[in-house]
């Protein structure tokens, strides 16, 4: 993995590589490096990864290379390098079962596992969690063990929710328990507003209402971390929320909380972008909605929540008689949204009757996609295999990611 000019040099009867720009990774097996850390009394650090893998090539690039973080780490830890996509490396993920690269796993010299971080992390942070693994009452396993013995203490509530996010196990119960420990004048606090921006998802769900007091907090005091993280971030991840509350008052047929929800989307919706991004805590932009008809969709799952089928039959072939003057995106969407909420047949053949126009003018990933799903809730499942083969093909070719198309497929499979 590692294409350096390489010095094998024997220390103590133990092998390890060295090179100037990245780590000093044992060399023997694993069975000699446990048996090395026990004899040194040396913790260890296994880092997991696979060839290909574009989080590991940041840290090997990015991280591994700083002499401050090979001088920690060199002197505080024997480094193990696992590939979990190779036979040996393969033997030793059995012992840990790690799914995603790159994984870090920090055991104590007597083998056992300790702490442990998942993905990609910033110098500091890096060797942060260097210093946690190396704190015996601070690691992972010692704060897990303190949560289940009842500490409930807001300090240690916050140090508990920094290990579990950098180990990808947050909790949602542990966000919101912390931030039930401060009172109401210490959610106006940079490090609290901070922290609810940073925690106000797990992956792509919210962890607090639109309503709650922490996202009222946030909403009051924007400008506070302004500095810390760029405002339309902050802007899109309040609007993220909202939109989840909305389909929530949606389905629940709240009708204030919808009317609220939707003249907020009216009000602070973009309408200056294709596309509203979901912006992750470190800078990236890991999912997109499309903006323009976005309003109108919710507005179509409301009138079939609260009036129902045969109410938005009539809006839409009267508000839309010609659907072959849509747009691609309005027209998809829309078969798409009809498909998702109700099972009414007059409803879903006109759907149907959507999707056939949408491959028919826009043959695409998407169109076929949709077009699929309708077939399958219909049970035409031939026809629906040969849609979906279809939509995988245009997908591939464009670099999509087709897993819903392929789980479809072993759905139609199993039918068949």
């Amino acid at each position: 993995m590692f294409k350096y000019l390489l010095t094998i040099v024997a220390m103590c009867g133990t092998m390890f590589v060295h090179a100037n720009d990245t780590l000093d990774f044992f060399s023997g097996n694993y069975d000699q490096l446990l048996i090395e850390a026990e004899s040194s009394q040396k913790p260890v650090l296994l880092y997991f990864h696979f060839n290909g893998c574009g989080g590991c090539t940041q840290m090997e690039k990015n991280v591994f290379v700083d002499p401050d973080v090979q001088r920690y780490y060199n002197q505080s830890f024997l480094v193990f390098e696992v590939n979990i996509k190779e036979e040996e490396g393969m033997k030793v993920n059995q012992n840990y079962n790690v799914q995603l690269a790159p994984t870090f796993i920090f055991l104590n010299p007597a083998g056992e596992q300790v702490h442990k971080i998942v993905g990609v992390f910033s110098i500091p942070d890096f060797v942060r969690a260097g210093k946690i693994a190396a704190q015996e009452e601070e690691t992972l396993n010692a704060l897990q063990q303190q949560y289940a013995a009842g500490n409930r203490d807001s300090d240690f509530l916050y140090r508990y929710c920094q290990v579990l996010r950098d180990a990808n196990v947050m909790d949602s119960g542990v966000v919101s328990q912390y931030i039930q420990t401060l009172p109401e004048k210490e959610l106006k606090s940079e490090q609290t507003l901070s922290f609810i921006y940073e925690y106000s998802f797990i992956h792509h769900d919210a962890v607090f209402s639109f309503y709650s007091p922490a996202i009222k907090a946030l909403r009051a005091n924007k400008p506070v971390v302004y500095e810390k993280y760029d405002s339309a971030n902050v802007e899109r991840r309040i609007m993220y929320i909202a939109m989840g509350d909305l389909g929530k008052a949606i389905r629940d047929k709240d009708r204030e909380k919808y009317e609220e929800l939707i003249q907020y989307l009216e009000k602070y919706l973009p309408t200056d972008v294709p596309f509203l991004v979901f912006p992750e805590v470190d800078g990236r932009f890991t999912m997109a909605t499309q903006v323009e008809g976005l309003i109108d969709e919710f507005r179509l799952q409301a009138l079939i929540s609260f009036e129902g089928a045969d109410a938005a039959y009539e809006h839409l072939i009267t508000e839309v008689p010609n659907p072959r003057e849509l747009d691609e995106s309005r027209l998809i969407s829309t078969a798409a949204t009809i498909r998702y909420l109700t099972e009414d047949p007059k409803l879903l053949g006109l759907g149907l009757e959507w999707a056939e126009i949408a491959i028919e003018l826009y043959p695409s990933y998407h169109s076929y996609s949709v077009y699929a799903h309708y077939l399958y809730t219909l049970g035409r499942y031939s026809e629906a295999k040969e849609a979906t083969l279809k939509s995988i093909e245009l997908g591939e070719a464009d670099d999509y990611y087709c897993q819903m198309e392929e789980e479809l497929l072993v759905r139609i499979e199993e039918k068949l």
